[in-house]
């Protein structure tokens, strides 16, 4: 009675739906627990996208995309390619063919309540639903106290499921249910056509990364600091002049950047390292005010490559070069200047110039002290 009970087609079709259940959950767990890994400074639930997609697409024209289309992108790459891989694992560990394991509704439950869970957030998500306000009041109010300790939840229930299905099933036959190989064809067919999608046309992400890779590397064959006069005497004040029409276009974010050895910035602003080489460069000057900057004894002109970047949001402004010149305002004599490359939009810059820093103090430092 069993033999002719495994063998039955909705045995099959139930073990199938079973498998899928398992592998959506447990990768949603996956997710649910990704914020807290993003938060320690990783990629949490983007560590597919992260080597599949970055090393060819940038992320503003990754940006440029309808928030409906980025959201799907991620979803096939971070989501849909990692079920489509367990998928393929329980197959090749014959855990289709154990139709008769045991189960428990309340592994079934959590697991559908964990991919149910993050297919409402990402609704939600592409529907514009995730504001600061909204996603911090989130993350205070449920995520630590619920969502982490239920993702922990939901993978247990996974691994319980697993373990039931390999210990205690009763082998059928290895045939492998229709449903099944369609889950699997869907889930690689997700991420391969959104992937195929990113290098289709002169306008896809690829194209727009190309022109914004190239701007970029031609902006950055003029950066570094050229040391010009000396100071013939002690300068006592410093002044900070801009444009009129540069006013308020500026912030410290500006004056010193923290990058890694391959350029992508790690802050914007802040303060140089306590007991760095950075810090020892402090600039004992009085700084005048705004408005009377222009009778001080040494300025520091700023200049900008493409001051209408400046004027769009952080996220979209594209490289941009800066030029900070340092003049004697006394005898009229350019000190030094130093160019650098801030790309905001795909979080890089050029022209460190001191380790991996760009900073303007240790700049006006050297051109004094040399």
């Amino acid at each position: 009675m069993d033999a002719g009970a495994e063998n039955q087609p909705d045995a099959r079709v139930a073990q199938a739906t079973r498998l899928l259940n398992v592998a959506l959950g447990m990768v949603a767990a996956a997710w649910l627990y990704a914020p807290l890994v993003a938060m320690t400074g990783g990629h949490g639930g983007l560590l597919l996208s992260k080597w599949l997609l970055d090393p060819w697409v940038t992320q503003h024209a990754l940006a440029l995309l309808p928030r409906a289309v980025r959201l799907f992108v991620y979803a096939a790459v971070n989501f849909f390619l990692p079920v489509a891989i367990l998928i393929l694992l329980f197959v090749l560990l014959g855990l289709h063919r154990k139709t008769l394991a045991m189960r428990m509704r309340w592994t079934s439950t959590v697991l559908g309540l964990s991919w149910g869970s993050v297919l409402l957030f990402a609704v939600v998500a592409a529907n514009g639903g995730n504001g600061e306000f909204g996603l911090g009041l989130w993350m205070m109010l449920l995520y630590f106290p619920v969502v982490v300790p239920f993702s922990v939840f939901a993978f247990i229930a996974g691994v319980v499921e697993l373990t039931a299905m390999a210990s205690h099933g009763v082998r059928s036959s290895s045939y492998v249910p229709r449903g099944l190989l369609l889950a699997v064809l869907v889930s690689v067919i997700l991420p391969a056509g959104a992937i195929g999608a990113m290098f289709i046309g002169p306008n896809s992400p690829r194209a727009i990364s190309l022109r914004e890779d190239a701007d970029f590397a031609t902006k950055c064959r003029e950066v570094g600091v050229v040391f010009k006069s000396k100071l013939v005497s002690e300068v006592a004040t410093i002044g900070y002049v801009r444009a009129p029409s540069q006013q308020g276009e500026y912030s410290s974010s500006i004056y010193r950047v923290e990058m890694d050895d391959v350029g992508r910035v790690h802050s914007y602003g802040g303060f140089a390292p306590w007991k760095s080489a950075e810090a020892d460069k402090k600039v004992l000057l009085r700084e005048l005010p705004v408005d009377e900057a222009q009778q001080a004894d040494l300025l520091v002109y700023f200049e900008v490559s493409n001051l209408d970047a400046l004027k769009k949001p952080k996220g979209r402004s594209g490289a941009v070069q800066y030029q900070v010149t340092l003049k004697d305002r006394r005898n009229d004599t350019v000190l030094a200047k130093h160019t650098y490359v801030i790309d905001r939009a795909n979080n890089r810059a050029c022209g460190a110039n001191i380790g991996n820093t760009i900073s303007t103090q240790a700049f006006i430092y050297d051109a004094l002290h040399r």
